[in-house]
């Protein structure tokens, strides 16, 4: 199991490389899958990268740690608009909007520290 400190991996500073992770998601909206995370570039005033959020990506709330679906994005306010997922990680038609500092990815084999 990877050990990833959060606050390193979320916006503490631009990364100068990407962490080899795998992250959850939802193929075809019910099936639980996993692909290599996703990470943008931060603007020419930093150098480096941070990890994205995309459709379809499994998220867990820092409050309860419980488990979303991202289902649209709102790139202008920094939130996401996400549905609940059950402890079998099945849609629930329950419907949040969250902001990006109140989620993280649920990641493969990663221990946060």
């Amino acid at each position: 199991m990877k050990k990833i400190n959060f606050k390193d991996f979320y916006h503490e500073w631009p990364m100068k490389k990407p962490v080899s992770v795998e992250k959850y998601y939802l193929n075809d909206g019910y099936t639980l899958d996993t692909r290599q995370m996703t990470y943008s570039f931060i603007g020419v005033d930093q150098e480096g990268m941070e990890p994205t959020f995309e459709i379809d990506d499994v998220i867990l709330h820092q409050r309860d740690s419980k488990p979303y679906v991202i289902v649209k994005i709102e790139r202008f306010a920094s939130e996401v608009y996400a549905e609940k997922l059950d402890v079998n990680m099945k849609r629930t038609n329950y419907f949040i909007w969250l902001e990006e500092t109140e989620i993280y990815h649920k990641l493969k084999d990663v221990e946060w520290v």
